[in-house]
């Protein structure tokens, strides 16, 4: 399907892959949205440890957020993004507060989050571009 924007911007929507490729000019700029690709779930340590969450649901040329809930997780896990940051992302909770965000989030790269926790429970977002 092939739509023509109120700008003049031919807009062609590829169905189920969620990718949006907007033609302008010289220039396409791709945006994706993927609620339902499926999410990454690791359990705790040990038994009764919990577990953790992780979703990238959109990668968008310019908005890209990474969701991360853990259920009483009690363990270190990495997850690598399946589309890269351009820039660091920051972090926001509402269930923890920055000094425990800050130590829930050990490590944070264009690539990847690792994420070291004791039994705590809350959602974690990362947003950028």
């Amino acid at each position: 399907m092939t739509i023509t924007t109120k700008y003049g911007l031919e807009k062609m929507d590829y169905g189920t892959t969620g990718q949006n490729v907007i033609h302008d000019n010289n220039m396409d700029l791709i945006d994706t949205a993927l609620p339902y690709l499926a999410q990454t779930v690791e359990e705790g340590e040990s038994s009764g440890a919990g577990e953790i969450t992780f979703s990238m649901p959109f990668r968008m040329v310019n908005y890209k957020v990474v969701l991360i809930y853990l259920d009483a997780f009690d363990n270190t896990e990495t997850y690598t993004f399946p589309t890269a940051f351009n820039h660091i992302p920051m972090g926001v909770s509402e269930e923890f507060d920055s000094a425990e965000l800050e130590t829930c989030i050990s490590s944070l790269t264009t690539t990847d989050v690792t994420i070291t926790a004791n039994g705590e429970s809350g959602f974690i977002q990362l947003i950028g571009f």
